[in-house]
Order: C-alpha cells, then structure tokens, then sequence
C-alpha cells in the first residue's frame, strides 16, 4: 500500500497517498461529496397490506425474468447420502416406547440390524464387498430400510456413505471409526480388531499396529 513516513509520523496513522493521474481518480474522490446524506421513504398506513408490501419489495431484474421465462433449473441435487452409524455390538440407539416392557425392548435389540451388523454380515457371505471400506460400501450397494438390508446396486445412482461424527473425546469409538476407513471388507468388530492374524485387545491398539496413530 503506497504511503507517506512524514505524514503517517504526523497523524499517528496509516494514510494512504496516491497521484490523481486519470478522471477514475477524480470520480472516486467527488462521489463521495457530491452522493449526498443517505435517504429513506416511509409510509405508515393502517391496516398493513403485506400484498403491497410484497410487491413494494419485490425487484426483478431482466436476467432474473429470462430465467424465470426459460426455466432454468437454479440447482441440482446430484451423490445422494446414506447415513452409516458407528457404534458398538448392541450399543446402537433404540427409540421405544416408555410404556412398553423393557425385558421385551432389550430382546428385540439384541436381534435389531443396524447399517454397521448388516455391513458385517454381508461381507461373511458375500465376495463382492470384501475389498471396499464401510463409507465406499452405498457406492455399490443399497441399504433398504424397511428389510435392513443391503443388497448389490443394480442402477447407477451416485451414492455416497456418510459415517456418523464421533467426537474425538469418545475414546474407543473414535478409533473403531478410524478403522472404519481403513480396514476394507470388515466381518466383524474382531475383525477390525486383528491385525498381522493377532486380535488386539482394543480397536487403539489396532489403529496403532496399522501405524495409523
């Protein structure tokens, strides 16, 4: 930024000093003399019209009506998500009901499939998995709701998974999540958990086995 030591020493501040040499120079410095005080109409009326107010307020510019006249879409929507959580055997959320009974609740979660235990159980019985990480797996595969279930993608739709956040304070989940990148065709958390054909005692010893901490 061009600037003068004798008169930035004499004011005690930054002043920034040019030569006028072009007509844009003296544009730039009468607009703001000659501009005059900013100014606003108001009306008040009883009762508020919010129709005329709309209108009022409303400015279509002539880009804005060829757009409006070709329909031009303004967006697209394109590599639609699939949700993947990250928990635990059996420590996935359960929503029910408080007057229902909680012996009946926890067998029925102990059977309940989740995107993880399904993620699981399709790569035991199945090749074609085997080698994709969980958040790469909905790029092939379909997750039904309704079945819980994922079965092979037979339509060329751009999916892509979106692991749950794990916040780094969550200790063992952060690094079952880690290995959840990592580690391709998973059939179990054991699985995740073995590495070199050794079964660490806990998902951070196996993140650190892999060199990933």
């Amino acid at each position: 930024m061009p600037h003068n030591p004798y008169l930035t020493k004499m004011f005690n501040a930054h002043i920034n000093v040019e030569v006028s040499a072009n007509i844009r120079s003296v544009k730039y410095f009468f607009k703001y003399i000659y501009k005059g005080p900013d100014r606003v109409a108001t009306v008040i009326a009883d009762p508020i019209n919010e129709i005329q107010q709309y209108i009022d307020a409303k400015y279509l510019s002539t880009v804005k009506g060829v757009d409006s006249l070709l329909s031009f879409k303004k967006h697209t929507e394109w590599l639609l998500a699939t949700r993947l959580v990250v928990h635990f055997l059996g420590q996935h959320n359960v929503i029910f009901n408080e007057n229902e009974d909680l012996v009946a609740v926890a067998e029925h979660v102990a059977h309940q499939k989740t995107t993880l235990t399904t993620y699981f159980a399709y790569n035991a019985q199945n090749a074609d998995g085997q080698n994709v990480v969980y958040a790469n797996f909905p790029a092939d595969h379909v997750w039904k709701i309704q079945e819980k279930v994922w079965l092979a993608r037979q339509q060329g739709e751009k999916v892509v998974g979106r692991m749950y956040f794990v916040h780094p304070i969550a200790g063992e989940r952060i690094f079952l999540r880690l290995l959840l990148t990592i580690v391709p065709g998973a059939t179990s958390f054991e699985h995740l958990r073995t590495v070199d054909d050794i079964e660490r005692p806990t998902f951070q010893a196996a993140c650190k086995a892999l060199g990933l901490l």
